[in-house]
């Protein structure tokens, strides 16, 4: 499980997955409709699941040895 941006998603997958030579990970991303039908919570500024995966794959993936 990631939290927080993309600067932290791969903070946490550089250091947790890389070093041990794992090169899968299973990514769920929790997006406001998901997170306020499932424990009917609001995060102000919880980008789309949409977003989410953009900013993922933008940011995050490129990055990753």
């Amino acid at each position: 499980m990631v939290a927080g941006g993309p600067d932290d998603w791969l903070e946490w997958l550089s250091r947790s997955y890389v070093p041990i030579g794992l090169n899968h990970v299973l990514l769920s991303f929790t997006d406001p409709f998901t997170l306020k039908a499932w424990a009917d919570l609001e995060v102000p500024g919880l980008p789309d699941l949409c977003d989410q995966v953009r900013l993922f794959g933008e940011q995050v993936l490129p990055e990753l040895p």
